[in-house]
């Protein structure tokens, strides 16, 4: 029978930490992979594992033991019985009754060790395997009620994030609905008080355009019939007809203008409503795409560090790099390693050009992605969802941009309407090139007359140019010539008169 205790170096009486110690030192020497190729070496180490499997398990060293015990004591009993029979002048009755002595000595031992050898290693293993069990059943407890606890708080930030967001929604909601009901109320604030030398304050601003339009088309008929006026009155001279007349044509132009200006301004508060309700849509869009973001970098992270140790990593791609985007690393790369010749960066180029060369290849790179574990579907799916985040992005950071140039508009509307001259010639010239708002000649040269009011040199070359090119005006050459030449004479440098 092997003596497990002498292949490891112990006594029987070793401990567990003594059995553990020296199989390591011995594991260590005698490991094929520390000694290629020999066969003496293979077989002690084989020894050592077989030994330390017997004597680090409660049970089975309780029964190794056992049988050394029975093995010792049947040895024993050979020994007396042999040391009887060749005593000198033993008769063959007495051997014989002996060796049954010694026989039935032997037996009574080896009973009694085996049935100590079962008794004590089924209660060593028992004992062992109560233990283990009472630890792993603690131990699972604890982490159940680990896991219970962070669902509960899962759940709880779950609910707290969605009463949050609601609540945030709704103020959101009534923050937009009233701003638009302060910025309509402002608006039309401004053009009750520009009419209010009319004295038509106390009405709407719909009202206010149908009763111009009225007195308009009044004042009109009233011109065209002036012939049958004059008739009808036979004691009013030319004089008293010609001063009505021109009395009339002062009213005809003073409501004209101010029908302009309400039709202009009513204009401007639809436009506003329609945009603040498109603002409305864009912002909930820009809040979900500013979650989405932060849900995408963490994954670009994630997807980083997948990628450190592989051949996509030494390009520092990800994975599902495209092929454009695989080549333009490798050439960057290429470009900055081939700057120097020491040996860190020749290593480096050398670890690139093998990267490149085994991705480039459509049939060699599926290998290499299926040796890390990642399918073709995978890849296309990864590519797809790329994509579609690049055009997220994309219409995320348009919607931003145009967010930007309503707000300042909205800013530039309300100083225009305040009179601030410079405000009037810009937004009218917004209004005249319609790169970002519908083009309107109309609304440009009512904006280039308010501004021109104030005798602004820009607002005059404007208007001049809507004159010159007839845009929003009927043609008239003299008219521009004299813009232009009165925006000349207030400093106003002007290139392009023709």
């Amino acid at each position: 029978m092997k003596d497990y205790y002498k292949t490891l170096n112990l006594t029987s009486t070793a401990t567990d930490e003594a059995i553990k110690r020296n199989y390591r030192s011995l594991a260590k020497m005698y490991h094929p992979d520390v000694n290629h190729g020999n066969d003496s070496a293979a077989k002690r180490f084989a020894e050592i594992t077989e030994a330390y499997d017997v004597l680090i398990d409660p049970k089975k060293r309780a029964e190794y033991d056992g049988k050394c015990r029975a093995e010792r004591a049947q040895a024993q009993a050979r020994a007396n019985a042999q040391a009887a029979y060749n005593r000198p002048n033993a008769s063959a009755g007495a051997n014989a009754k002996y060796e049954a002595q010694v026989q039935k000595d032997a037996n009574a031992v080896l009973n009694a060790v085996a049935s100590k050898s079962y008794k004590e290693g089924y209660a060593a293993g028992f004992k062992s395997g109560d233990e283990k069990a009472q630890k792993l059943s603690t131990a699972i407890n604890k982490l159940t009620g680990e896991m219970n606890e962070l669902k509960r708080r899962e759940q709880s930030y779950i609910n707290d994030r969605r009463e949050l967001e609601s609540e945030l929604f709704d103020r959101d909601r009534e923050i937009a609905r009233k701003t638009d009901q302060v910025t309509e109320l402002e608006s039309q604030l401004t053009w009750l008080r520009r009419l209010s030398s009319l004295g038509n304050t106390d009405t709407t601003a719909t009202k206010q355009v149908e009763s111009a339009k009225l007195r308009i088309m009044t004042l009109r008929d009233a011109l065209e019939k002036n012939d049958g006026v004059a008739a009808t009155i036979q004691d009013t001279t030319s004089l008293t007809w010609h001063t009505r007349r021109k009395e009339l044509n002062e009213q005809f132009i003073k409501l004209d203008k101010a029908l302009n200006m309400m039709s202009a301004e009513i204009k401007d508060m639809n436009e506003q409503m329609e945009r603040r309700r498109k603002q409305y849509t864009d912002e909930k869009f820009l809040a979900s795409m500013a979650a989405h973001a932060k849900e995408w970098s963490k994954k670009q992270s994630s997807d980083m560090k997948l990628a450190k140790n592989t051949l996509y990593g030494t390009l520092g791609v990800l994975i599902w790099a495209t092929d454009e985007e695989l080549k333009a690393a490798y050439e960057k790369l290429v470009e900055l390693y081939s700057k120097n010749t020491d040996k860190h960066s020749r290593d480096e180029l050398h670890k690139v050009k093998q990267a490149y060369n085994t991705l480039q290849n459509p049939a060699s790179r599926r290998d290499y992605n299926t040796s890390i574990g990642f399918s073709e579907e995978k890849i296309i799916q990864e590519q797809a969802l790329a994509k579609k985040n690049q055009a997220a992005q994309k219409e995320y950071r348009d919607k931003l941009a145009d967010r930007e140039f309503w707000k300042n508009f909205d800013e530039l509307s309300a100083l225009a309407l305040a009179g601030e001259p410079e405000a009037q010639n810009v937004l009218g010239e917004l209004y005249y090139k319609g790169e970002k708002i519908e083009r309107d000649f109309t609304h440009a040269v009512y904006w280039f007359r308010e501004a021109f009011e104030s005798k602004l040199p820009a607002a005059m070359y404007n208007l001049g140019v809507c004159y010159r090119n007839g845009e929003g005006v009927s043609k008239n050459m003299t008219i521009a010539n004299a813009l232009f030449r009165q925006a000349s004479l207030r400093g106003l440098k002007i290139f392009d008169t023709k």
